[in-house]
């Protein structure tokens, strides 16, 4: 019982370190936000308000990645159209020539 109840409190005090440390480097160019992440990650080991909390990130995230493909493929598609249209004009300006 007193070694689930350590470690708990362990788990607690390294995971609310780590994600401190992750929101202090989300200032500087490093990986602030995967180091919150992981902290979270361990939180959600032992607590169920920071798996609940690590669930609804990870659902945001890939929200946002899926969105974010969307947008690229449009602008791919946007961009390939362009690619086209001025094919099409140079090679109306040889047939003319």
């Amino acid at each position: 019982m007193l070694r689930r109840h350590a470690r708990k409190v362990g788990v607690f005090v390294v995971g609310w370190l780590i994600v401190v440390i992750g929101l202090v480097l989300v200032l500087l160019p490093a990986l602030g936000w995967a180091i919150v992440f992981v902290g979270l990650s361990l939180l959600a080991t032992e607590f169920a308000w920071a798996a609940v909390l690590t669930e609804w990130v990870r659902k945001k995230l890939s929200a946002g990645m899926h969105k974010t493909q969307a947008w690229r493929a449009a602008r791919r598609r946007r961009r390939l159209g362009v690619v086209d249209e001025v094919v099409d004009d140079v090679l109306e300006e040889v047939d003319r020539a």
